[in-house]
C-alpha cells in the first residue's frame, strides 16, 4: 500500500488514556505544519482506493483503504500529483508525487493547526494533514471533541493529539 501512511491510527484514536501510545507520528521539525491546513481539502478516498485495489492490485480491502485514507487532507497539487501517478509511483515508498503529497519529516510530536486538523510525522518519516474530525469517525465511528492539544477534561497526552469522544 502507499508508503505514505503505514497503516498508523490516527492521532487521538484509540485509547484516550494518558499514555504515549494514544496519538501516533508527530510534528515535522521543520515547519511543514506553518500555516495550517490552508489551502487544503479532503482526500479523494473512494477514488485512490479504488485505483490502488482495481488498477495496482493492492491486497486491501476498499473498507480498510478508505478508513486509512478518508482523513487525510491534501494540497490542489497533490490530488493532481495523485491522478497523473502511476501504479509504481503510488505504490512505492517514495516517488514525486508521494514527495509532492507528504513530505519528509522528522520528529516526535505533532501540531495542532487551530482548524480542527493536526499535522503528524509518522513512523515512515511522512508529513500528513489530518481532518480531526474524519479521524475521529474512522476509529469506530468515534466523535471528535473539537479540541486538539495536549489535554482534554482530565486526560493528558505527552503530544498534541485530536480528542475523541
Amino acid at each position: 500500500m502507499l508508503g505514505l501512511v503505514a497503516c498508523e491510527p490516527y492521532p487521538g484514536t484509540g485509547s484516550s488514556s494518558s499514555s504515549s501510545s494514544s496519538s501516533s507520528g508527530g510534528a515535522s521539525d521543520g515547519g511543514a505544519s506553518s500555516g495550517g491546513s490552508s489551502g487544503r481539502r479532503p482526500i479523494n478516498a473512494e477514488k485512490l482506493c479504488s485505483r490502488l485495489i482495481t488498477e495496482c492490485g493492492q491486497a486491501v480491502t476498499t473498507e480498510t483503504c478508505q478508513r486509512q485514507f478518508t482523513a487525510i487532507l491534501v494540497t490542489g497539487a497533490c490530488a493532481d500529483a495523485l491522478a497523473s501517478a502511476s501504479c509504481a509511483d503510488l505504490t512505492s515508498s517514495t516517488s514525486p508525487a508521494l514527495d509532492t503529497c507528504f513530505p519528509p519529516c522528522s520528529g516526535t510530536l505533532a501540531s495542532c493547526n487551530g482548524d480542527g486538523s493536526i499535522t503528524v510525522c509518522t513512523a515512515a518519516g511522512t508529513t500528513n494533514v489530518l481532518d480531526c474530525e474524519e479521524a475521529c469517525k474512522a476509529d469506530g465511528a468515534r466523535v471528535y471533541s473539537g479540541t486538539c492539544g495536549t489535554s482534554f477534561g482530565a486526560e493528558i497526552s505527552d503530544r498534541p493529539q485530536c480528542w475523541c469522544r
